[in-house]
């Protein structure tokens, strides 16, 4: 199952299911067109199409259950654009058609991308049941505790490799913190030992310096015969000699060790950014909602959102929870599409000006640069600045000149989230939609710091259990 496959958008069920053919078939002979071609392709599946819906709807896939009591046709359903669908619908679609043939081996690149709670917990159930084995490409956390081995890609210094852990993310964590200890420490004894050394070569420098002095006063005062003098000048030079390469080389193995100790290292996440202008005084009124006339009866009348109070919106898929958050950012959402989607819950009867919202598909321009990215959103700012935000943001040295179409998606997702960060004026709301979807695990560290670095207000979609835990919530909307 492909990662992309929820943005497959004019597909249909049945060419996930791989049955379009046989559907178009089925309708060329009720048309009344005979071949034997057709019932080639047909076989031994006339009924094919009653027989997927139901095993769908009895799979717990809702809107085949749903398609079943409002009586639709099984053909109708399958032929459906998935563009009707969430992306969590797609996303079971997919797996349940993965599962359909009991695979001997199943091949899974991200599956838990937009998938709520329930449906992960069903994927989850499913992968534990599984009869044939399974490689999966995944960072969620939860999906990792369920796992029995996980191979690491890791690119360090330009230099890729694949390492193998045995047991789940618990069990590799463990080891990744224990061989990181274990280098915090060799760097320090290393660092300590190099400090040692340089004051040991300062100290023999002066020693070798007196000397010096000392031979030059003793030839001065013609101590000794010139023949006598040669001699202890050349002895003392070379005893110089030796002392000071034997100091060297033990400077030069003590600077080696420090090096090598920090190859051991993991590159340091830790941002420290300054996102002072984003600050909200406490009871300041940030948003409000007021409930529409297609909103569920059982929610709240109304909602306010104020100071830096973060609001963790949730709902199973389809519940219209993107579609709530681009009413929010967009309010009187008159002009977008809501077509086999639900109407926004909300409507928005306040909102501040300074507002800043990354989708869950990000949109950048390919043939600008990181720097030329978030200079496009803060034209004041000087270069220097902007290199300076940059860098606070991981984005160092000459990695700010790196053209945006040869990033990865984590990549390309801080470059995004920057360019809202660093903008002017500074973002005062700030909307993610399902922020660690296709995030690698140490992009969502660094999106976990520069969130820690944020001071506005903050309206988030996620179905990451362990990175909410991660974040501030202070209130909870349920859709």
């Amino acid at each position: 199952m492909p990662q992309e496959i929820a943005l497959q958008t004019s597909k249909t069920p049945a060419d996930l299911l791989g049955i379009a053919p046989v559907l178009h078939a089925l309708e060329q002979i009720e048309s009344g067109e005979y071949s034997e071609s057709l019932y080639t392709i047909i076989g031994d599946n006339w009924s094919i199409a009653e027989d997927l819906v139901a095993k769908l709807a009895s799979g717990g896939f809702k809107p085949a259950l749903e398609s079943q009591e409002a009586g639709q046709r099984p053909e109708d359903f399958l032929c459906r654009r998935l563009s009707t669908f969430s992306g969590g619908e797609v996303i079971t679609l997919a797996l349940l058609s993965a599962l359909q043939d009991n695979p001997e081996f199943l091949l899974l690149d991200e599956p838990t991308n937009n998938l709520d709670a329930s449906s992960k917990a069903e994927l989850l159930a499913r992968l534990d049941k599984l009869s044939c084995p399974a490689l999966i490409v995944s960072h969620d956390r939860d999906l990792l505790a369920h796992v029995h081995e996980i191979a690491e890609i890791r690119s360090d210094r330009g230099i890729s490799s694949l390492r193998f852990f045995e047991g789940n993310f618990e069990s590799y964590r463990a080891i990744i913190d224990g061989e990181q200890r274990v280098a915090r420490r060799r760097i320090s004894e290393a660092k300590a030992e190099e400090k040692q050394q340089k004051r040991d070569r300062i100290e023999t420098q002066e020693k070798l310096d007196r000397r010096s002095r000392n031979h030059k006063k003793a030839e001065n005062n013609k101590v000794s015969s010139g023949m006598v003098a040669g001699l202890l000048k050349s002895s003392a030079q070379k005893s110089a000699g030796k002392l000071k390469s034997t100091q060297d080389s033990a400077e030069s193995t003590a600077i080696a060790k420090a090096q090598a100790a920090e190859t051991l290292l993991r590159d340091d996440q830790t941002i420290y950014l300054d996102l002072s202008a984003t600050n909200l005084p406490t009871g300041r009124k940030v948003l409000e909602l007021q409930k529409t006339s297609e909103a569920l009866e059982e929610l709240p009348e109304s909602y306010v959102l104020q100071g830096s109070e973060h609001l963790l919106i949730t709902g199973n898929n389809g519940a219209g929870k993107t579609t709530l958050m681009r009413e929010i950012f967009t309010p009187g959402l008159k002009n977008l599409s809501t077509k086999g989607r639900p109407a926004p819950a909300y409507q928005v009867t306040y909102r501040i000006d300074s507002v800043g919202y990354l989708p869950q598909k990000i949109e950048l321009k390919n043939n600008l640069t990181v720097l030329e990215t978030v200079s496009e959103a803060n034209h004041e700012a000087s270069e220097q600045y902007l290199r300076d935000q940059l860098a606070k943001l991981l984005f160092r040295r000459d990695s700010v000149n790196a053209k945006v179409a040869t990033l990865s998606g984590g990549e390309r997702f801080r470059v995004a989230l920057a360019q809202i960060l660093l903008s002017n004026p500074a973002p005062q709301l700030l909307l993610l939609d399902e922020p660690t979807n296709n995030l690698d695990i140490s992009s969502v560290d660094w999106l976990v710091g520069a969130l820690a670095n944020y001071q506005g207000s903050l309206v988030l979609i996620s179905h990451d259990a362990d990175f909410c835990s991660r974040v501030r919530i202070d209130q909870e909307l349920a859709l």
